[in-house]
């Protein structure tokens, strides 16, 4: 992947699925240098998609993103990583996020919060999420800004 996407600039949608028991390959997202409008895929962790997100042209060009939390690393950890400006997603409308059934380590409401928040994805119309959540979470999402801001 890592020698291939840089080639390809002319690239404007890229669909791997969102199967996490694919097999897919682990490669660096930092390696998506085209301007893509629509991207579907699997990813090891939340560090990978603030990776992805934080990257020049996705940032600028992404229309849709669809991903699927992966967690292969056993005891690995969802939080958002340390010092993270993420880049503002100025043209992504669409947004999905699925969690694997089968971690230990959930994605925590805040962290949905963070990544979807106004200054990060301004013109957010839809967002799919699958994932598992506690009473706590639940009561933390009734209340979330994300249910009433006017995007």
């Amino acid at each position: 992947m890592e020698e291939i996407l840089p080639h390809l600039n002319v690239l404007r949608s890229l669909d791997f699925g969102l199967g996490i028991d694919t097999g897919f390959p682990l490669w660096h997202v930092t390696t998506i240098e085209c301007p893509l409008n629509y991207l579907r895929m699997p990813l090891q962790d939340i560090k990978q998609l603030c990776q992805l997100m934080s990257l020049e042209k996705p940032s600028i060009t992404l229309k849709e993103l669809h991903v699927a939390m992966r967690y292969l690393c056993p005891g690995g950890w969802n939080d958002l990583p340390y010092g993270l400006a993420l880049s503002k997603m100025i043209n992504l409308h669409s947004f999905s996020l699925v969690q694997s059934i089968f971690t230990e380590n959930r994605i925590a409401w805040s962290t949905i919060e963070f990544l979807t928040a106004p200054n990060v994805m301004p013109v957010l119309r839809q967002m799919n999420l699958v994932f598992f959540i506690t009473i706590k979470e639940l009561k933390c999402i009734n209340e979330s800004t994300l249910f009433n801001d006017d995007r």
